[in-house]
């Protein structure tokens, strides 16, 4: 057993901002990330000459310079007693003790299920964007990319950019960047990356369609045609007015949802946020969670993009270290982006009719192959909870533990009870978090 000064978990902005605060402050830090390097969704891809590259090489060459170490392609699985943080990393488990832990996991494409949406060349837009930059392979010649917030500005480039033939399908109005307008005025950066994929989009010749969505995918062993409808502003489809695309692959884009099951399954409370229709790990100014020592940075605090990510973990970091001056420094660049990053998820929010395509025939749970049609079945015989359609139908039982058919079980589960999505029960989170082969299990000692 190791017993460093301070563990983060996840190598994205809000990690490496945690690991580098602590380990400036004097702390011996342990950065645990699932990937070959510390980079995260932002910064993935080859490095190369781009500002970006470079940003996150200077950022790597720091975490080297100040001794902190990095266990790359390694697994948190499991954090016992808010201290005893179990790690996955070459084909063994390792038992970390310290004194203080900063989650910092981040967030992941929102699942939407509609027909046709397990045909192959489906995805969604985080998974085409990768195909991209970190593969240099198209998802497709011709893609509809279907969604809504500013995530797909930079995705349609990268795709454009690439050679596709892209379609840009929101399903807000166009004037809903208008009103981030006030919100935006602080943050002038910001502004100008947003300007500058809005001009490169028409460089490109991208087709943007605003209130419009994808309301299914049809093809027979792959996607051949994306099938698209206007919509009123709660996003439900316009009768008569559906529209068939030739496509060979379809990216949707309706936000993230924050991985908060390391987060929970330690006892850290939650918050339910309206705009984002999800809960978040709920933290103070100092970034610490309803855990002592147990501090969260990043999208799984509120989804607000790269920089903000980056920021709140060098106040965790630095809060987790003991460092206020340093915790302090950082606030100060956290309150306008912070505004702008709410003004966003407001404008942006997904919409009832977003679900409305979750036919009875439509697969929801995708591991386990469970139909909203039969969850709907379910929760009419009584099924009142996650862990009751689990025992009764298996849904949530995959490999994926949830991740993409929780929410829209929640929404099932909220339509049937006739509850509001707060008050429905949330699945159960255990260790481990994500799987882990059975013979790395079978020779550890878990803390009790």
């Amino acid at each position: 057993m190791r017993e460093p000064d301070v563990v983060v978990v996840g190598g994205g902005p809000a990690g490496i901002g945690a690991a580098l605060a602590a380990a400036e402050s004097g702390q011996s830090v342990v950065l645990v990330d699932e990937h070959e390097r510390p980079a995260g969704q932002y910064f993935k891809g080859p490095d190369g000459s781009s500002k970006g590259s470079q940003r996150i090489q200077h950022l790597r060459a720091e975490l080297a310079r100040l001794g902190v170490d990095v266990v790359s392609r390694g697994l948190v699985w499991g954090i016992f007693e808010g201290r005893d943080v179990m790690v996955v990393h070459d084909g063994a488990s390792e038992h970390l003790r310290p004194s203080a832990i900063v989650l910092a996991t981040g967030a992941y494409d929102r699942p939407v299920p509609f027909a046709g949406w397990t045909l192959p060349g489906v995805m969604t837009a985080g998974a085409a964007q990768t195909l991209v930059k970190a593969y240099a392979v198209l998802p497709g010649r011709k893609v509809v990319l279907a969604g809504a917030g500013p995530f797909l500005l930079p995705v349609a480039t990268q795709l454009a950019e690439a050679g596709a033939e892209v379609m840009l399908v929101e399903a807000t109005p166009a004037r809903a960047w208008l009103g981030l307008a006030p919100a935006a005025a602080r943050v002038p950066e910001l502004v100008r990356e947003g300007l500058g994929y809005a001009r490169a989009l028409r460089r490109l010749g991208v087709t943007r369609l605003s209130r419009h969505k994808l309301v299914r995918a049809e093809g027979a062993e792959t996607v051949e045609r994306a099938v698209i409808a206007k919509v009123d502003g709660d996003w439900r489809a316009l009768p008569g007015s559906e529209r068939s695309l030739d496509v060979d692959a379809v990216a949707i884009g309706y936000g993230f949802l924050p991985s908060v099951e390391l987060a929970e399954s330690c006892g850290c409370a939650l918050r339910f946020d309206d705009d984002a229709q999800a809960w978040f790990v709920a933290v103070g100014e100092s970034m610490e969670t309803s855990v002592p020592r147990v501090y969260a940075a990043g999208e799984i605090t509120g989804i607000a993009g790269n920089v903000v990510s980056f920021w709140e973990g060098r106040v965790a970091g630095a809060s987790a270290a003991g460092n206020e001056e340093l915790a302090t420094e950082a606030r100060k660049q956290l309150g306008p982006r912070h505004r702008f990053a709410r003004a966003l998820g407001h404008a942006f929010r997904p919409r009832p009719g977003l679900w409305e395509g979750t036919a009875d025939d439509v697969v929801v749970c995708r591991c386990e192959e469970v139909t909203a049609g039969e969850i709907r079945t379910r929760i009419a015989g009584g099924c009142a909870s996650p862990k009751a359609l689990k025992d009764w139908t298996r849904a949530g039982m995959g490999l994926c533990q949830g991740r993409m058919c929780g929410s829209t079980i929640g929404r099932l589960l909220a339509e049937g009870t006739e509850k509001p999505l707060v008050e429905v029960p949330r699945g159960s989170v255990r260790p481990p978090v994500k799987p882990v082969p059975i013979h790395v299990l079978a020779g550890t000692e878990v803390p009790s």
